[in-house]
This record gives structure tokens, C-alpha cells and sequence, in this order.
């Protein structure tokens, strides 16, 4: 099981060492892995600042350990 410590976890490091990040302004957009969807389109959004992501397709959403959850299948 992977334990993460939420106030050292950077959710931008977290999903840029798996996903491509593109930066939009002050936050990023990448393809969302947990919906079917052409490569070049990018719906999902990571907030830095809040520590959170969000598929503006699919609605997953979370932190940086709900997305390793989701993604890594802990």
C-alpha cells in the first residue's frame, strides 16, 4: 500500500511522473487516464495551489493520493 504524506505531497509531481502536464496559467491540464478520450484532448485540470485535480469530462477528482488510488489501483 502507498502512504502519502498529504502536507509534503506535490500533487503536480505526483501526476507529472505519469502523465504528460501542460501549463495553463497558474494551473495545468493533461489527458485524463480514467475515460476514454483521444490523446490531444486535455480535460483534466491540477490546481497546485489546492492540491486537487479534476476531469472536466468524467468528473474524477481529488488529491494526490486519491489520484495514485485511482490510477495505481491501490
Amino acid at each position: 500500500m502507498v502512504i502519502i504524506e498529504k502536507d509534503i505531497s506535490d500533487i503536480v509531481k505526483v501526476i507529472g511522473e505519469r502523465l504528460t502536464l501542460t501549463e495553463n496559467g497558474p494551473t495545468y491540464l493533461t489527458t485524463c487516464p480514467f475515460h476514454i478520450a483521444p490523446l490531444d484532448v486535455r480535460t483534466m485540470l491540477v490546481d497546485p495551489v489546492k492540491q486537487t485535480y479534476v476531469c472536466m469530462n468524467c468528473h474524477a477528482q481529488g488529491d494526490a493520493e486519491q489520484f495514485l488510488k485511482d490510477y495505481e489501483g491501490y
